[in-house]
Formats: structure tokens, C-alpha cells, sequence
């Protein structure tokens, strides 16, 4: 599917603040085709340097390719985060129940600061999956 807007799509409301090419542009974008690359790329963990991150890449190449764009690789060395090990506990009570603590899945960010071991910071509130409390 191209990220192109079908002529039949509904027309957009613009933003008076775009200037003529980026309204050009807008008015053909789809947003489905936009979500369906989006998808795509998102299938796997693309850790820099990887087999994955080279597929995404020539997946994203391919594409631009398609859209008539030239597309030029550049490989060098380079300094990298990799996300790391991390766990994140939550101390407090859900719905009326006790809890010690609960360990949610989590990685680290790429480039975030470590903090040192037994550092509890504040966190306002975790939301259950299900949406935000109250929602």
C-alpha cells in the first residue's frame, strides 16, 4: 500500500501555519499506509548495528526507492547506547489489595544516566493496562 492518499479520501483540515509544498504533501499522505510502515518497522528490536537494523533500513530504502527518491548508505564507526538490563518494582496497593511490591517489564532508555542501587524515586501514579484510573 502506498502512504499516498486515495483521490476519494476525505479532504484534510490543514493548519493555516503550513506553507503551500507541506500542504502539497499532507493532502497525499494516507495515514492507514503510514501505520501499516509503521508496523512494519516496529516487528523486531532493531539494536544499533544488527542484522535487524540493516533490514529495516533496506525496508526503508526499498520504499523511499519506490517513491523516487535516491537513497545513499553511509557507514562508519560510531558511539552507541544500547539498552540495557533494568526492572522496575512498584511498592503500594491496587484495589484494595496489599502489595510488597509489583515488577512490571521494562528496559533502559539508549543514553539515559544509571542511578545508583536502592534509589526510589517518586513516580505519581502507574496506570493499569486497561487505561488510566478513573478512564
Amino acid at each position: 500500500m502506498s502512504p499516498l492518499r486515495d483521490e476519494a479520501a476525505q479532504p484534510l483540515m490543514l493548519d493555516a501555519t503550513l506553507d503551500a509544498p507541506e500542504l502539497v504533501a499532507l493532502r497525499e499522505l494516507d495515514g492507514g499506509a503510514l501505520l501499516e510502515l509503521t508496523a512494519a518497522l516496529s516487528r523486531e528490536e532493531r539494536p544499533s548495528g544488527s542484522a535487524a537494523e540493516r533490514r529495516a533500513m533496506e525496508f526503508a530504502a526499498d520504499r523511499l526507492d519506490a517513491a523516487g527518491l535516491s537513497v545513499r548508505w553511509f557507514e562508519h564507526d560510531a558511539f552507541v547506547s544500547l539498552p540495557g538490563r533494568a526492572r522496575l518494582l512498584v511498592r503500594g496497593r491496587r484495589e484494595g489489595a496489599d502489595m510488597e511490591h509489583e515488577q512490571l517489564q521494562c528496559i533502559t532508555h539508549a543514553m539515559g544516566a544509571s542511578v545508583r542501587a536502592g534509589c526510589w524515586p517518586l513516580v505519581d501514579g502507574v496506570a493499569d493496562a486497561d487505561g488510566p484510573p478513573g478512564g
